[in-house]
């Protein structure tokens, strides 16, 4: 049947498309504010005052800044292993890559 296959949106990308454009991004941004979140205690303090979730584009990054933040609500360390501890806690670590 040729011309019936029909486009298959999911729902990432309808999160991507705003009015059929995409919106504002700066995905480097992102990930140097969770990196230095990792490397400086002292950042994600910093962060929290000025960040949110919906503030990161991509999906990855936002679970990624819950997580960090979820480990800064319980007063625990932010670190490479805590980090992919919390993320398979909440069933994202695949997800995130």
């Amino acid at each position: 049947m040729a011309g019936t296959r029909k486009s298959k949106k999911t729902k990432s990308d309808e999160d991507l498309l705003l009015g059929g454009k995409i919106p504002p991004q700066a995905v480097d941004v992102e990930r140097y504010i969770l990196g230095a979140i990792l490397l400086d205690k002292e950042a994600v303090a910093v962060a929290l005052e000025e960040i949110e979730e919906t503030h990161f584009y991509r999906d990855a990054h936002r679970r990624i800044f819950n997580a960090m933040l979820s480990l800064y609500k319980r007063n625990e360390p932010i670190d490479l292993i805590t980090l992919a501890e919390e993320l398979q806690k909440l069933e994202a670590l695949e997800e995130v890559g």
